[in-house]
Formats: C-alpha cells, sequence, structure tokens
C-alpha cells in the first residue's frame, strides 16, 4: 500500500494568481519509518528538547515565522533541502513525487484543481 499526500500552491478561484500547482508525495507504507527517522534527526538538530512540537513545514521555514524566526534564511533554507533531501530524495525506493502546474488563463473556464488532478 502507499500512502499519497497533495498540497496546492495558490489557490484555485483567487483571480489574482496566474498558476495554481498541484504537488505530491506517494511513499510505500514500510518507507515511512525511514523518513520519519531522517526527518526526526533534523528536528532534534534543531530543537533537542522539545523535537515533537517542531514541524517541517515550507511556508513558514522559509518566510521565518515563529521559531524559525531565529533563524537566518540561509539557515532555513539549508534546512529545507536538508529535510527534502533526508526525508524524499535519498529514499529512493518507494518514494515517488508528482506535480502539476498549470495556468489558469489557458483553461477556458475549467476547474483548475480538476485539471491537475486529470
Amino acid at each position: 500500500m502507499h500512502l499519497l499526500y497533495v498540497d496546492e500552491s495558490g489557490s484555485a478561484t483567487d483571480a489574482s494568481q496566474r498558476y495554481l500547482v498541484l504537488a505530491g508525495v506517494s511513499v510505500f507504507e514500510r518507507t515511512t519509518h525511514w523518513i520519519e527517522k531522517s526527518l526526526d534527526e533534523i528536528v532534534n538538530k534543531i530543537d533537542p528538547v522539545t523535537p515533537r512540537d517542531l514541524e517541517l513545514y515550507g511556508s513558514p521555514m522559509r518566510s521565518g515565522k515563529g521559531i524559525w524566526r531565529k533563524f537566518d534564511l540561509a539557515t532555513r533554507e539549508a534546512l529545507i533541502i536538508e529535510a527534502l533531501n533526508s526525508g524524499v530524495l535519498r529514499q529512493v525506493k518507494g518514494v515517488r513525487l508528482f506535480g502539476c502546474a498549470v495556468e489558469k488563463a489557458a483553461l477556458s473556464g475549467k476547474d483548475p484543481v480538476h485539471v491537475c488532478f486529470e
């Protein structure tokens, strides 16, 4: 069995945003243990006292919100890259990345989310 995660960047209904991007990852169920182990090592380096309170979430990491405020941009970007490499890219077996970017104006009124899932 594979576990799937999909997330969007942009809004399907916001006319001021030109694109909608959907991206995700498919992970074979037994691979999740090794991904969690790799990501836990990163989190423990950042916050060894309360590592379970820390979320490796791209938007706050990139923008420096919350706990990420104490890290400069270069450090935050390096941690994002480390998390992606350790948690996904080095897990060659059982992990697949996928994505779709659509220019909403080119869809002739079609639902951009529906188009992405085609």
